[in-house]
Protein backbone atom coordinates (compact mmCIF):
# COMPACT_ATOMS: atom_id res chain seq x y z
CA UNK A 1 0.00 0.00 0.00
CA UNK A 2 2.91 2.41 0.26
CA UNK A 3 3.70 1.60 -2.71
CA UNK A 4 0.27 2.54 -3.95
CA UNK A 5 0.70 6.30 -2.41
CA UNK A 6 3.42 7.28 -4.34
CA UNK A 7 2.24 6.54 -7.16
CA UNK A 8 -0.87 8.79 -5.95
CA UNK A 9 1.57 11.26 -4.77
CA UNK A 10 3.47 10.94 -8.32
CA UNK A 11 -0.19 12.02 -9.90
CA UNK A 12 -0.25 15.23 -8.34
CA UNK A 13 3.22 15.74 -9.29
CA UNK A 14 2.20 15.44 -12.79
CA UNK A 15 -0.97 17.96 -13.01
CA UNK A 16 1.31 20.87 -11.21
CA UNK A 17 3.79 20.58 -13.44
CA UNK A 18 3.05 20.04 -16.97
CA UNK A 19 2.72 22.95 -18.82
CA UNK A 20 -0.13 21.27 -20.62
CA UNK A 21 -2.97 20.68 -18.67
CA UNK A 22 -4.93 18.73 -20.92
CA UNK A 23 -1.95 16.37 -21.07
CA UNK A 24 -1.31 16.39 -17.14
CA UNK A 25 -5.05 15.26 -16.82
CA UNK A 26 -5.05 12.48 -19.15
CA UNK A 27 -2.00 10.78 -17.40
CA UNK A 28 -3.35 11.79 -14.08
CA UNK A 29 -6.72 9.83 -14.95
CA UNK A 30 -4.80 6.85 -16.62
CA UNK A 31 -2.45 6.34 -13.64
CA UNK A 32 -5.34 7.37 -11.55
CA UNK A 33 -7.19 3.85 -13.38
CA UNK A 34 -4.08 2.37 -12.90
CA UNK A 35 -4.02 2.78 -9.18
CA UNK A 36 -6.97 1.55 -8.59
CA UNK A 37 -6.79 -1.60 -10.60
CA UNK A 38 -3.52 -2.37 -8.20
CA UNK A 39 -5.85 -1.87 -5.19
CA UNK A 40 -8.73 -3.87 -6.77
CA UNK A 41 -6.55 -6.41 -7.19
CA UNK A 42 -4.98 -6.20 -3.90
CA UNK A 43 -8.16 -6.31 -1.80
CA UNK A 44 -9.55 -9.24 -4.43
CA UNK A 45 -6.28 -11.28 -3.14
CA UNK A 46 -6.50 -10.69 0.30
CA UNK A 47 -10.29 -11.63 0.58
CA UNK A 48 -8.92 -14.97 -1.21
CA UNK A 49 -6.69 -15.51 1.38
CA UNK A 50 -8.57 -14.89 3.87
CA UNK A 51 -11.37 -16.88 2.65
CA UNK A 52 -8.91 -20.10 2.08
CA UNK A 53 -7.19 -19.52 5.23
CA UNK A 54 -11.28 -19.57 6.96
CA UNK A 55 -11.70 -22.48 4.78
CA UNK A 56 -8.14 -24.71 5.60
CA UNK A 57 -9.33 -24.04 9.35
CA UNK A 58 -13.00 -24.91 9.07
CA UNK A 59 -11.73 -28.04 7.05
CA UNK A 60 -9.16 -28.99 10.30
CA UNK A 61 -11.88 -28.45 12.84
CA UNK A 62 -14.16 -30.99 10.82
CA UNK A 63 -11.64 -33.64 11.05
CA UNK A 64 -11.00 -33.21 14.28
CA UNK A 65 -14.79 -33.39 15.01
CA UNK A 66 -15.34 -36.37 12.94
CA UNK A 67 -12.93 -37.76 14.75
CA UNK A 68 -14.68 -37.39 18.18
CA UNK A 69 -17.69 -38.36 16.82
CA UNK A 70 -16.05 -41.62 15.80
CA UNK A 71 -14.27 -42.52 18.56
CA UNK A 72 -17.24 -42.21 21.30
CA UNK A 73 -19.18 -44.61 18.75
CA UNK A 74 -16.72 -46.89 18.71
CA UNK A 75 -16.39 -46.91 22.20
CA UNK A 76 -19.98 -47.14 22.16
CA UNK A 77 -20.85 -50.34 19.73
CA UNK A 78 -17.57 -52.00 21.68
CA UNK A 79 -20.07 -52.02 25.32
CA UNK A 80 -22.53 -53.38 23.02
CA UNK A 81 -20.25 -56.51 22.08
CA UNK A 82 -18.87 -57.21 25.43
CA UNK A 83 -22.64 -56.80 26.74
CA UNK A 84 -23.77 -59.03 24.33
CA UNK A 85 -20.71 -61.73 24.57
CA UNK A 86 -21.41 -61.94 28.19
CA UNK A 87 -24.98 -62.67 28.27
CA UNK A 88 -25.32 -64.75 24.74
CA UNK A 89 -22.06 -66.70 27.06
CA UNK A 90 -24.30 -66.93 30.57
CA UNK A 91 -27.68 -67.06 29.08
CA UNK A 92 -28.64 -63.99 31.42
CA UNK A 93 -28.17 -61.01 33.32
CA UNK A 94 -24.58 -61.49 35.05
CA UNK A 95 -22.81 -59.63 38.09
CA UNK A 96 -20.65 -58.37 35.08
CA UNK A 97 -23.24 -56.98 33.03
CA UNK A 98 -24.58 -54.97 36.48
CA UNK A 99 -20.95 -53.62 36.83
CA UNK A 100 -20.23 -52.70 33.72
CA UNK A 101 -23.95 -50.29 32.70
CA UNK A 102 -22.90 -48.67 36.27
CA UNK A 103 -18.84 -48.19 35.86
CA UNK A 104 -19.71 -45.43 32.71
CA UNK A 105 -18.95 -41.92 33.25
CA UNK A 106 -18.08 -39.03 31.91
CA UNK A 107 -19.33 -39.97 27.94
CA UNK A 108 -22.16 -39.45 25.85
CA UNK A 109 -23.68 -42.88 27.24
CA UNK A 110 -27.22 -42.25 28.77
CA UNK A 111 -28.63 -45.43 29.36
CA UNK A 112 -27.50 -48.96 28.61
CA UNK A 113 -30.47 -51.50 28.16
CA UNK A 114 -30.67 -55.07 27.59
CA UNK A 115 -34.50 -56.33 26.09
CA UNK A 116 -35.52 -59.75 26.30
CA UNK A 117 -37.52 -61.58 23.16
CA UNK A 118 -40.40 -60.13 23.90
CA UNK A 119 -39.49 -56.54 23.89
CA UNK A 120 -39.19 -56.09 27.36
CA UNK A 121 -36.27 -54.21 29.68
CA UNK A 122 -34.52 -56.36 31.65
CA UNK A 123 -31.61 -55.09 32.21
CA UNK A 124 -31.22 -51.02 32.72
CA UNK A 125 -28.48 -48.51 33.82
CA UNK A 126 -31.74 -46.16 34.27
CA UNK A 127 -33.92 -47.82 37.23
CA UNK A 128 -36.76 -46.69 36.20
CA UNK A 129 -36.16 -48.16 32.48
CA UNK A 130 -36.72 -52.16 34.04
CA UNK A 131 -39.62 -53.28 32.18
CA UNK A 132 -40.25 -50.49 29.57
CA UNK A 133 -40.92 -51.93 26.69
CA UNK A 134 -39.13 -51.27 23.57
CA UNK A 135 -40.32 -54.03 21.16
CA UNK A 136 -42.00 -51.62 18.71
CA UNK A 137 -38.71 -49.68 18.51
CA UNK A 138 -37.21 -49.63 15.10
CA UNK A 139 -33.70 -51.17 16.43
CA UNK A 140 -36.10 -53.95 18.08
CA UNK A 141 -37.62 -54.89 14.95
CA UNK A 142 -34.68 -54.83 12.72
CA UNK A 143 -32.36 -57.03 14.89
CA UNK A 144 -35.27 -59.54 15.26
CA UNK A 145 -35.48 -59.71 11.42
CA UNK A 146 -31.77 -59.82 11.11
CA UNK A 147 -29.69 -62.56 11.64
CA UNK A 148 -26.63 -60.94 10.74
CA UNK A 149 -26.04 -59.16 14.20
CA UNK A 150 -25.06 -56.08 12.35
CA UNK A 151 -24.67 -52.62 14.59
CA UNK A 152 -28.03 -50.29 13.97
CA UNK A 153 -28.16 -46.31 14.77
CA UNK A 154 -31.29 -45.23 15.38
CA UNK A 155 -32.27 -41.47 14.09
CA UNK A 156 -33.31 -38.52 17.16
CA UNK A 157 -35.80 -40.39 19.01
CA UNK A 158 -37.14 -39.46 22.96
CA UNK A 159 -36.10 -42.15 24.99
CA UNK A 160 -38.74 -43.67 27.04
CA UNK A 161 -36.47 -44.78 30.20
CA UNK A 162 -34.72 -41.09 30.60
CA UNK A 163 -37.43 -38.83 28.62
CA UNK A 164 -34.81 -37.01 26.74
CA UNK A 165 -33.77 -37.02 23.14
CA UNK A 166 -31.45 -39.47 22.40
CA UNK A 167 -30.26 -41.88 19.42
CA UNK A 168 -29.08 -45.73 20.35
CA UNK A 169 -26.38 -48.20 19.41
CA UNK A 170 -28.13 -51.55 19.70
CA UNK A 171 -26.77 -55.06 18.58
CA UNK A 172 -29.10 -58.27 18.65
CA UNK A 173 -28.78 -60.94 21.34
CA UNK A 174 -29.18 -64.60 20.25
CA UNK A 175 -29.72 -68.17 22.29
CA UNK A 176 -27.09 -70.95 21.80
CA UNK A 177 -29.34 -72.04 18.85
CA UNK A 178 -29.20 -68.54 17.23
CA UNK A 179 -32.75 -67.74 17.61
CA UNK A 180 -33.10 -63.89 18.37
CA UNK A 181 -32.75 -63.76 22.71
CA UNK A 182 -33.62 -59.98 22.72
CA UNK A 183 -31.02 -56.83 21.80
CA UNK A 184 -28.90 -54.88 23.86
CA UNK A 185 -28.74 -50.99 23.45
CA UNK A 186 -26.34 -47.92 24.24
CA UNK A 187 -28.46 -45.20 24.03
CA UNK A 188 -26.60 -41.44 23.53
CA UNK A 189 -26.55 -38.46 24.56
CA UNK A 190 -26.80 -35.92 21.57
CA UNK A 191 -25.73 -32.64 23.57
CA UNK A 192 -22.49 -34.49 24.34
CA UNK A 193 -21.18 -33.71 20.44
CA UNK A 194 -23.30 -30.21 20.19
CA UNK A 195 -21.09 -29.00 23.08
CA UNK A 196 -17.94 -30.18 22.03
CA UNK A 197 -18.58 -28.31 18.68
CA UNK A 198 -19.71 -25.46 20.36
CA UNK A 199 -16.10 -25.23 22.12
CA UNK A 200 -14.59 -24.29 18.82
CA UNK A 201 -16.43 -21.17 19.71
CA UNK A 202 -17.64 -20.31 15.64
CA UNK A 203 -20.16 -17.84 17.22
CA UNK A 204 -23.62 -17.43 17.30
CA UNK A 205 -24.07 -17.32 12.96
CA UNK A 206 -22.45 -21.24 13.35
CA UNK A 207 -24.52 -24.45 13.23
CA UNK A 208 -23.96 -28.10 13.17
CA UNK A 209 -25.91 -31.16 12.15
CA UNK A 210 -24.48 -34.56 12.55
CA UNK A 211 -25.95 -36.60 9.79
CA UNK A 212 -25.36 -40.52 9.19
CA UNK A 213 -23.57 -40.90 5.97
CA UNK A 214 -25.06 -44.01 4.59
CA UNK A 215 -28.77 -42.76 5.40
CA UNK A 216 -29.00 -39.22 5.84
CA UNK A 217 -30.24 -39.17 9.25
CA UNK A 218 -29.74 -36.44 12.16
CA UNK A 219 -28.34 -37.90 15.02
CA UNK A 220 -27.46 -34.25 16.60
CA UNK A 221 -28.15 -30.89 15.92
CA UNK A 222 -27.82 -27.04 17.33
CA UNK A 223 -29.79 -24.13 15.80
CA UNK A 224 -28.56 -20.50 14.54
CA UNK A 225 -28.66 -18.07 16.33
CA UNK A 226 -30.74 -20.08 19.05
CA UNK A 227 -30.71 -21.51 22.65
CA UNK A 228 -32.32 -24.65 21.32
CA UNK A 229 -30.21 -27.79 20.37
CA UNK A 230 -30.44 -31.61 21.28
Amino acid sequence: MAQVLEWVKGIGAVIKNSSTGVIAISTGLLLIVMVWSVVQVQAEYEYTKEIQGIIQENSAKVQVYEEYVRRNLQEADILTLLLKAEYEEYEGITPIIHAAMGGIHNSPVQQIAIADREGKIIASRVPRGYGVYVGDRENFSFHRGNTEGKLHITGLQISRTTGEWSFTVSRRLENKNGSFAGMVAVVINPRYFVEFYESFQLGSDSGMFLVGTHDGRVRAQSYFNSDERM
